[in-house]
């Protein structure tokens, strides 16, 4: 399925299906997380990883990611 691919294609589709797998073993967590702006599958694994005392300490992580992220978004242009 992948042998007719670039190498812009394939990074594509390797994207995506971290993405899928995700969902596959998350679910909603990982539509959550992965709606927040900056964070992909890399640190969305990350993320869901961890272990969480309760909902209020996954959503505060989220908002860190995503504060670390506008922190050095201009390093990844």
């Amino acid at each position: 399925i992948t042998s007719g691919l670039t190498g812009e294609e394939m990074k594509k589709y390797k994207r995506l299906k971290e993405t899928a797998e995700l969902f596959l073993v998350y679910g909603k967590k990982a539509a959550i997380v992965l709606s927040v702006r900056g964070i992909g599958p890399d640190t969305a694994k990350r993320l869901l990883r961890r272990m969480y005392r309760d909902e209020d300490d996954f959503f505060r992580n989220l908002l860190e990611a995503q504060r670390q992220w506008i922190r050095s978004r201009k390093y990844w242009s």
